[in-house]
């Protein structure tokens, strides 16, 4: 036994160069089809985890501005954008893939984008017009 020669592939070199090769290339390709597929899975999880992590800090945002802000700036309201990324915030939950659990995939994955497109309309558009408002008693610290 050579060092470092798995007993796969030693049996590939014994079996002979017609059905040994073919059953070695095939379990190669399937090798191959579970890298990819470890792969896919885990961008899959890095973008709903995106995902839900910016619609929670959307809401949580959101939470914290005064309710005052939103209709002077032509925003909806408070309990509108509270509502919306509240329901990003879950359904961005469910839609993530998490490790060696359940996929529920289907429409909560397309839900997901919805949540997506949510919670960046809020950070992009809406949380600028507002960030000149500050909560009632909120002082210069960060806190």
């Amino acid at each position: 036994m050579a060092l470092g020669v798995s007993r796969e592939r030693r049996s590939c070199e014994n079996d002979g160069p017609v059905g040994g090769w073919a059953r070695c290339a095939a379990s190669r390709r399937l090798l191959d089809v579970a890298v990819v597929g470890w792969l896919q899975y885990l961008l899959f999880f890095v973008f709903y985890l995106a995902i839900f992590l910016a619609s929670g800090w959307a809401l949580v945002d959101a939470l914290r501005r005064p309710a005052g802000a939103f209709v002077a700036q032509g925003k909806k309201t408070k309990a509108f954008w509270g509502t919306i990324l509240g329901i990003a915030v879950v359904v961005a939950f469910i839609a993530t893939p998490f490790p060696g659990g359940i996929n529920v995939g289907g429409i909560f994955n397309l839900l997901a984008l919805a949540a997506a497109v949510a919670a960046l309309v809020y950070l992009f558009d809406v949380r600028p017009a507002i960030a000149v408002y500050r909560r009632p008693g909120g002082g210069s610290s960060r806190w």
